[in-house]
């Protein structure tokens, strides 16, 4: 099993997926989000349209809708920035805590002899395999 490929795959797969997500998903919840305030705003002033009528509050609303509509929609950059920025420093953290904890577990193995290998014995002579002490 490669663990390297699997573990590339595996970030290539979720790293598309994050791309998406900020770059087409949360643009959208944002607009959601500006549109459902729009509507409690507008709420709000039917119920109580404050000392320069229902029409001023409206338009107050209104511009501020617009306002986050237009803010959304001016830094987009910015989305695409942290997702340039994001998606290689995730990567990169990931593979340095892999490589710290593979390091670590070979650390806990026992060293094998230089020298011999397992079908040596103590006096250097070599045994065959079907041998048993």
């Amino acid at each position: 099993m490669d663990i390297k490929r699997g573990f590339n795959r595996l970030y290539l797969v979720l790293a598309a997926l994050w791309t998406v997500y900020f770059l087409v998903v949360y643009p959208y919840q944002k607009k959601i989000e500006a549109f459902e305030q729009y509507q409690k705003e507008q709420q709000i002033c039917r119920e109580s349209p404050g000392p320069f009528g229902l029409n001023s509050c409206l338009a107050v609303m209104k511009g501020n809708y617009e306002g986050r509509l237009d803010f959304n929609s001016k830094f987009w950059w910015l989305l695409l920035l942290f997702v340039l920025v994001s998606v290689p420093a995730v990567y990169g953290c990931c593979r340095g805590a892999a490589t710290v904890v593979v390091w670590v577990v070979k650390g806990f193995r026992r060293r094998s002899q230089k020298t011999s290998t397992p079908a040596q014995n103590e006096a250097g002579s070599v045994r065959s395999p079907s041998q048993k002490q």
